[in-house]
């Protein structure tokens, strides 16, 4: 059985909701990070247009990462003593040399 050691952490599910909704929009004013006045020449090289991704996709990719961040940061454990399963039989190990 799995138990959760941290279970307060939980209530930090909604907080990426918290932050879309509360915090202002990106006005798209500030200057690039990278300027790049040569960036056409690379689509017109590559004959194509840069990739975007598709946002439904890319919505579903962060909430699974932070559904996982929060539950392992909940400190999973199980409980109980761990069963130990019989080992039987034999290890074997092959080692081929295949150099000339």
């Amino acid at each position: 059985m799995i138990r959760f050691q941290w279970l307060w952490v939980f209530l930090l599910l909604p907080m990426p909701l918290l932050v879309h909704y509360l915090m202002p929009p990106e006005t798209g004013d500030r200057d690039a990070a990278l300027r790049a006045p040569f960036m056409a020449d690379f689509t017109d090289i590559a004959g194509s247009r840069p990739v975007r991704f598709n946002s439904t996709w890319s919505v579903v990719f962060a909430a699974m990462a932070w559904l996982l961040l929060v539950t392992a940061a909940a400190r999973p454990q199980w409980i109980g003593d761990p069963i130990e399963l019989p080992a039987s039989g034999r290890d074997l190990m092959l080692a081929v040399d295949l150099s000339g």
